[in-house]
């Protein structure tokens, strides 16, 4: 399992989650990617046997709990597929929520399939969902996808309104407790009741780093989360290797004194 803690605020929708995958009983691996980007390209249908012309970009963000198996196979699913979006302006409703059926569909026949196997119900997976199109103008509107103990799959918008914020994984319960003690919790508050939640010895199955990703300019960025700013940290951390490749991850500073 893990813990996921997503929240609304300032119209801005962020998720958060720890590391850890359980391998076998009792094993962890801390290693999971549990907070994602997910790109999307929308083209312009023109006639058959014509290249499609490009009419917009941009990325989902995604957040899950449960099987990494079922999740990580429905981003391969989700990356395939929004990869070859097709629109006719002035007819087309270009709605985050129209496009939810078709995301829900693949979620939905994964997950079935996979909670038939020996796995049963420890290939559930709850899928968390955010993003924006054109016409939702800037507005941020979030998803939950689901599967009950009858391997029934269910689809909901959530984190409707601002200052809301959702639990899901080994932990919530307790985060809950830590959370119902702060007045309008602040990034920095939700980000610390998940450390306090990865270093409880009480939930073995939550562990590893944090992970945060948040909408910017309409990117999902991921960032690596620090406590404090130490002299060998930057705003932006590189890496590089011997062949003059390199890659950044933007770091999110909590300050704590």
């Amino acid at each position: 399992m893990t813990l996921c803690i997503m929240w609304k605020q300032d119209n801005i929708v962020h998720f958060a989650s720890d590391s850890r995958v359980t391998t076998l009983s009792n094993s962890y691996a801390d290693v999971a990617i549990k907070v994602l980007s997910v790109p999307f390209k929308i083209s312009v249908f023109t006639t058959f046997n014509k290249p499609s012309k490009l009419y917009s970009v941009g990325e989902l963000g995604m957040c899950f709990a449960g099987s990494s198996i079922n999740s990580l196979f429905l981003k391969e699913s989700l990356i395939e597929t929004l990869k070859y979006l097709d629109v006719t302006p002035n007819y087309s409703e270009q709605y985050f929520k129209n496009l939810i059926p078709i995301l829900f569909k693949q979620y939905s026949d994964i997950s079935k399939s996979i909670c038939k196997t020996a796995l049963g119900e420890k290939g559930r997976a709850e899928i968390f969902l955010s993003g924006s199109m054109e016409e939702d103008n800037g507005d941020l509107i979030t998803y939950k996808f689901s599967t009950d103990s009858e391997n029934k799959s269910s689809s909901e918008e959530v984190l409707k309104n601002n200052d809301e914020y959702l639990l899901s994984g080994t932990g919530s319960i307790q985060a809950e407790k830590l959370l119902s003690k702060i007045k309008s919790p602040s990034t920095n508050d939700y980000l610390s009741v998940l450390m306090a939640i990865i270093n409880d010895d009480n939930f073995d199955d939550v562990g590893g780093e944090v992970q945060y990703g948040t909408f910017v300019n309409g990117e999902f960025i991921i960032y690596q989360v620090v406590e404090k700013l130490l002299s060998s940290f930057k705003a932006t951390s590189y890496y590089s290797d011997s062949e003059g490749f390199s890659f950044y991850r933007p770091v999110y500073v909590m300050n704590f004194p």
